[in-house]
């Protein structure tokens, strides 16, 4: 990988992202939450 997609990727330029979406419209404290984490696909192999 070069040096150049290294600095873009740690500044989250192509760099995947990733987002959790909530299930529910409002969070009650002690009460369960569901969620979905959704990736999408950057320019770079990210591990």
């Amino acid at each position: 990988m070069s040096l150049l997609k290294k600095a873009m990727a740690s500044l989250s330029i192509g760099a995947a992202k990733v987002d959790a979406v909530l299930e529910q419209p409002e969070l009650i404290p002690g009460k369960r939450v569901d969620f979905t984490i959704r990736v999408n696909g950057g320019a770079l192999n990210n591990r």
